[in-house]
């Protein structure tokens, strides 16, 4: 369709149309659209109850190079390259989609010369897509709602024969991705979902495995809700400045579990696809000191089994309020708190596990903050509980990994004794390992802990412990190593 200010095309119900196009075409000199089997020059809108395949054997499947609008019907596109592409908008209403590209796009918007095209709406719909480059890409904005999308890029977080200079993620945009509701479940070779700027979760259920980054954005990343299950992944959560809200959130990383602006501890190390860009220029894997790189956690559950750092930023950590429950690695070389300038903890729950040559307590707040150091490895899945003086359970934790520190801080922790015990069984509630409330029982008293200042370091002992383990890692004001 190449003339016309609007093509409107409506699916009949009970009806199956099929279009097929050639893997060459004839073109007018200098010219190379059509690029699509189904093609409008203008704005193109699909609606109707039928269903409608289409085979892109040139390269493009439905593409409009205005607005490309779908408010319901069923899809079957296999295409070369992208299967729906609008180059304005791609707005999509409902519908069932199934989508398949061997070198492009599941669905793309790519207008980069108006700062207020390049979008891609999805307020409903089912979706299976599996591309070859992105699952879905906008230049501007990505904003979904309401739907049900399942994305497989390459062949999912295992790839290996891969082109590291190409795109895989699950869904990204050069500017904002925006998440209001839905189901999403990404199999990506890169990120799953990726912002140039910023990504903004305010709902939906999520599962993600991928080859990089879980979520990167280069700006700022927050979470204020829903429910985000990053089952595998480089580093899972990645962001100059990283807000966490609300929301439930588990993470499983080869490397940092939440990673604002920073690197590894022992080495520069980076993913398949690279070293990630963060907002002011910086690359990711650098060791200095940057307080503009920020964790902030006022609310939610998070919880992180990761081989690197559990949380680790450039600059600073804020915590005020939530649940944060970190397995953190068992070889050394990383810690499962990483900080550069200081954290500062005022309210919410935390408990970190890890090895204890990289450790760091939280540096400062007005919450009472223990780091544990033990002379020898504990076992994973043993329980460890402090009591009071009265015999309640101030906390009762089985860590999934073995460990030899621990950081322990929630509002029942004050200036007083505890007692520290190893093992035996909680018959409290628990959640993620983390009892509330219980007795413990059988358990072996290993010390008496005197806690004396918002901010103690002692060994499993009892006795005085230095702020970062037996070790002495990076010091709070010096460059988290």
């Amino acid at each position: 369709m190449t003339e016309g200010e609007k093509v409107v095309t409506t699916l009949a119900s009970g009806t199956t149309n099929t279009l097929t196009d050639g893997t060459s075409y004839i073109l007018a000199t200098d010219e190379t659209e059509p690029d699509a089997t189904f093609y409008s020059k203008a704005d193109l809108v699909i609606n109707g109850d039928g269903k409608l395949v289409v085979e892109g054997n040139y390269s493009n499947g439905i593409r409009s190079k205005d607005d490309l609008i779908l408010v319901s019907g069923e899809y079957e596109v296999t295409a070369v390259n992208n299967s729906l592409k609008g180059k304005d908008t791609v707005a999509i209403l409902d519908g069932t989609y199934n989508l398949t590209t061997a070198q492009g796009d599941g669905i793309q918007a790519n207008n980069e010369e108006d700062a207020d095209s390049g979008n891609v709406y999805i307020d409903g719909g089912t979706f299976s897509i599996n591309s070859g480059r992105d699952g879905i890409q906008a230049v501007t904005k990505l904003a979904v709602q309401n739907a049900d999308i399942t994305i497989q890029t390459a062949e999912g977080s295992t790839s290996t024969d891969i082109d590291t200079a190409e795109s895989y993620k699950g869904l990204k945009a050069t500017g904002t991705v925006e998440i209001s509701s839905g189901i999403l479940n990404l199999n990506t070779a890169d990120d799953g979902i990726h912002a140039n700027s910023a990504i903004s979760i305010l709902g939906g259920e999520m599962t993600i495995a991928s080859g990089d980054d879980g979520m990167h954005a280069d700006e700022t990343l927050t979470i204020s809700d829903g429910t985000i299950d990053i089952q595998e992944s480089y580093e899972g959560i990645e962001s100059s400045v990283i807000q966490i809200e609300g929301g439930n959130i588990s993470v499983v990383a080869s490397d940092d579990g939440l990673n604002a602006g920073g690197g590894s501890d022992t080495e520069i190390t980076i993913g398949t696809f690279g070293e990630d860009s963060f907002a002011g220029g910086q690359m990711g894997g650098g060791m200095d000191v940057d307080e503009s790189k920020q964790l902030i956690i006022t609310g939610g559950t998070l919880v992180v089994d990761s081989e690197g750092d559990g949380l680790d930023s450039n600059g600073t950590v804020d915590m005020s309020g939530g649940v944060v429950i970190i397995n953190g690695t068992t070889t050394g070389g990383n810690g499962s708190l990483d900080y550069g300038s200081s954290f500062n903890i005022t309210g919410g729950s935390l408990i970190a596990t890890g090895t204890s040559d990289m450790a760091q307590n939280a540096s400062e707040g007005s919450q009472v903050s223990l780091g544990i150091t033990y002379d020898t490895t504990q076992e994973a899945n043993e329980l460890i509980s402090l009591l009071d003086e009265e015999g309640n359970v101030v906390v009762s934790f089985t860590p999934t990994k073995s460990y030899s520190h621990v950081v322990i801080s929630n509002p029942d922790l004050t200036t007083a004794t505890y007692t520290l015990v190893s093992g035996g069984e909680n018959d409290g509630e628990e959640s993620n390992g983390l009892y509330e409330g219980g007795t413990v029982t059988n358990g072996t008293e290993l010390a008496d802990l005197s806690v004396t200042d918002t901010i103690t370091n002692l060994t499993s002992s009892g006795e005085t412990a230095s702020a970062t383990g037996m070790m002495g890692g990076g010091q709070p004001g010096q460059p988290a190593q």
